[in-house]
Formats: C-alpha cells, structure tokens, sequence
C-alpha cells in the first residue's frame, strides 16, 4: 500500500513488501528519479512527518528527489533490490539499522558512508532526534550541512 506525502509526485512506501511484491502499485518511474532514499521506522504521528519534511527540504531536496520508505518494526528489505530499482546517490536512514536493509557492513553512525555507489548516513529514529536539540544540531551542522547545503 502506498500514499502520498507532502505532495501528489512524492511516494512513500509503508512496507518493504509492498515494495517488493506489489510494484505495479508504485510509479517505479518517479522512483528511478529519486536521488535519495529515506528509511525511516513507521511515523507515530503527524509531527515525526513534518519533521521529516523539514530535514529534506533544509538539504535542498524537492518531492522528486527522495523515496521514503516507513518499515514496520519486525520488517526488514533487501538493500541490493531496492538499489537496482531506484540506483539512489543517497541514503539516510533514521533509526533502521543496516541489517534490516540486507546489509552485513559496518558503518560509523552519525557519519557518511561511502558503499555500493552511495553515501549512507545511519542517525537515530526521527522520534528521538525530534525532542534532543543537541542530536539535531549535530545532524545538520556535522553531517548534513556539508553534503547539501553547497
């Protein structure tokens, strides 16, 4: 099942199977468009949402430029499926960790990453970043800043 978020071109994806098992629900052309990809947990509220938005838009990022994909708790996606699919430059992933993308690498959290073609950054859930001034501040200045706001 898939909705819109923020505008009618943006896709979120609620579940990784949708993804996988359901394609022709999902316009895989604006997908293959999409510079980035979000991961992020299921939003528990409409605040975690536009917290989002603001994050994306501060990196200078528009509906058409990022995916964003809300994986359920015990849900987990196959990273190599998704990347043929979409080829991202980018990935940020909000408190999802790389083993629930299919990825047995380590990363430094809190850092970009540089794997399979893409910059990777793993930051804490948006829940926890959203009410932690401190965590924000070092996301944007030390890891966000210097990769989008050129």
């Amino acid at each position: 099942m898939s909705n819109t978020l923020f505008e009618s071109k943006h896709t979120i994806i609620d579940a990784s199977s949708d993804f996988l098992l359901n394609r022709g629900a999902i316009d895989t052309e604006i997908l293959r468009k999409a510079k980035m990809v979000v991961f992020t947990q299921q939003f528990n509220n409409q605040e975690e949402e536009d917290f989002l938005k603001k994050i994306l838009t501060a990196c200078k990022m528009t509906s058409s430029d990022y995916c964003i994909l809300a994986l359920k708790q015990d849900e987990k996606i196959a990273w190599n499926q998704l990347r043929d699919e979409i080829e991202p430059s980018y990935v940020i992933s909000f408190g999802v960790p790389a083993n629930k993308l299919g990825i047995l690498a380590l990363f430094k959290f809190n850092s970009s990453n540089a794997f399979d073609n893409c910059q990777f950054i793993f930051v804490d859930s948006l829940s926890t970043l959203q009410n932690n001034v401190a965590l924000k501040k070092t996301l944007w200045t030390d890891i966000l800043k210097p990769i989008f706001d050129k």
